[in-house]
């Protein structure tokens, strides 16, 4: 196909044209609101219109950590190309509601409160746009909340196509086992002690607590890095074990027996090759589970696929946008 708008940003230019031309347009079109959680609490919302003709919608869902903030750039391409965005904080994330009081931690009761969420404004982006197709771009966890979400009859009637980006499926605890992990943080819980840091994590806001990257390109790591150190509310990194908990009884869910299988939404999945985050066989495992799943390993990059260097991101970038508007692999 030919895409309206496929002049991403180049490695060179990236962070002029960033500054200059994509900022100052974003900015100029977005409106931000909030909205009712599946227990009533406010998710902050941003909402970019698309140029015209507008062909669709699109949902971003953030991973672990990170905030609709971090994908301005996925966004400007979304819109450029006639797609409305609908790019929200998931609770306990940027401005969304949260359960602990100290905004360097991330606490989570349910998993199933993510994905009731997204259920909650996937209903109401197709009502806003009921003759469009809507789609959902998702990366880590959001990867693993939009994958519940997929298993759900509801999806089917909300969500024409959906990428996951580096999900999580499964979690990496850093060589600690699933069951010794379960343990830990199932005797925290029962204690009372679920919403306190993991061990492993400082206790300190400090920059270096957030600016591990994840990412091959350094100007777009950067570009994030900048608004975490001056807005606190980007600032979490520290998962608290209920968290950690409810992340690694996961797996067991997404794979249970029968439920990739239910899925019918087309899906585009990316996998990288040097990922520390989250498991890439049990991505794969996903994929091969699901009807209509297209596996994409990415060579040589790690798990924000989205932040890698222009030879790495142009084909990924394209690959998604071919995907949603064509609906080819």
């Amino acid at each position: 196909m030919n895409l309206r708008f496929d002049r991403f940003l180049g490695d060179e230019e990236y962070e002029t044209r960033y500054e200059t031309e994509l900022l100052p347009y974003m900015l100029a079109r977005r409106t931000d609101s909030m909205f009712s959680g599946c227990d009533g609490n406010p998710l902050h919302l941003t909402v970019y219109p698309a140029e015209e003709p507008m062909v669709g919608s699109v949902i971003i869902l953030h991973g672990f950590t990170e905030s609709a903030e971090k994908y301005t750039e996925l966004a400007y391409y979304f819109v450029k190309n006639g797609l409305r965005v609908y790019a929200y904080d998931q609770r306990g994330h940027g401005t969304s509601y949260r359960a602990v009081k100290k905004l360097t931690y991330t606490h989570a009761d349910r998993f199933e409160d993510y994905v009731d969420d997204l259920a909650i404004l996937a209903s109401r982006v197709r009502a806003e746009n009921p003759t469009l197709p809507c789609y959902l771009y998702s990366h880590s966890m959001g990867g693993g909340v939009s994958a519940m979400y997929l298993e759900r009859t509801d999806a089917q009637v909300h969500i024409d196509r959906a990428v996951l980006s580096s999900p999580m499926i499964e979690l990496s605890t850093d060589g600690v086992p699933f069951p010794m992990a379960k343990v830990i943080c199932r005797t925290l819980r029962f204690f009372g002690l679920d919403k306190k840091r993991v061990f492993v994590c400082r206790d300190y806001p400090g920059h270096e607590e957030f600016a591990s990257s994840s990412s091959d390109f350094e100007p777009r790591f950067e570009t994030y890095q900048k608004l975490k150190r001056a807005e606190p509310h980007l600032q979490n990194h520290c998962p608290t074990y209920g968290w950690l908990l409810e992340a690694v009884l996961v797996t067991k869910k997404l794979l249970a027996e029968g439920k990739p299988e239910g899925i019918r939404t087309p899906i585009l999945l990316f996998s990288a090759e040097h990922d520390r985050s989250v498991h890439n066989p049990a991505q794969k495992t996903f994929a091969e589970r699901t009807p209509d799943c297209t596996f994409c390993f990415v060579p040589g990059t790690r798990h924000e696929i989205y932040h890698a260097a222009e030879k790495t991101v142009f084909p990924y970038f394209e690959k998604i946008l071919t995907f949603f508007l064509d609906g080819e692999t």
